[in-house]
């Protein structure tokens, strides 16, 4: 999948989510590297996801902050997937 196909499932997930009532946040926190791409709120829930084409790795600092968040007790997916995107906010593909 290309960089635009990546940023279109994206998209579309985003979409999906707000129409579903999750606020979605672009992270890009400054002078921080390495946190998913986007973090989902809705009624006390916080899940993360990564979106990556499906040739695309997470780097290692990806890595270390996927763990920092899962052992906080966090959601974080990474998919290049609308379809696992939209199962993972609990919204009906």
């Amino acid at each position: 999948m290309s960089r635009n196909l990546e940023k279109d499932v994206q998209r579309k997930v985003v979409m999906a989510a707000r129409k579903a009532g999750w606020i979605a946040l672009k992270q890009n926190p400054t002078g921080t590297t390495g946190y998913p791409d986007y973090m989902f709120l809705k009624k006390g829930v916080v899940r993360f996801i990564e979106f990556k084409s499906p040739t695309g790795k997470t780097s290692p600092i990806q890595d270390f902050r996927i763990e920092e968040l899962e052992k906080q007790g966090f959601s974080v997916m990474v998919t290049s997937s609308e379809y696992e995107g939209k199962l993972f906010l609990d919204i009906k593909p």
